[in-house]
């Protein structure tokens, strides 16, 4: 985790946000319905890639975790302003959500 990274509660990620990784932004939704490795998440616009993969969130301490329908990992992001999270693919690239 980066130094300081603030632990995040689950109701600070809910709803609505715009998400973008690899030169794609779409639409990311996540809710509180339990899911396999965690809760409900899903994507609006994403063609491919991690992107169009977003089943389910959940936390792990600073970090929230963005996984397949399989329950892979598909990204790591950590609070990086109010209404702002940053982090990284399993692959190595660069995503972000914020509204």
């Amino acid at each position: 985790a980066p130094a300081g990274a603030a632990e995040v509660g689950r109701t600070e990620v809910l709803g609505g946000w715009t998400v973008s990784a690899s030169g794609e932004s779409c639409k990311l939704f996540m809710n509180l319905t339990t899911w396999s490795g965690g809760y409900r998440a899903s994507t609006r616009g994403c063609a491919t890639g991690p992107l169009g993969q977003i089943a389910a969130w959940d936390l792990n301490g600073a970090q929230v975790v963005l996984k397949d329908s399989s329950g892979a990992v598909l990204a790591h992001l950590y609070k990086s302003a109010p209404e702002r999270f940053n982090g990284q693919t399993s692959t190595g690239h660069a995503i972000s959500f914020f509204r």
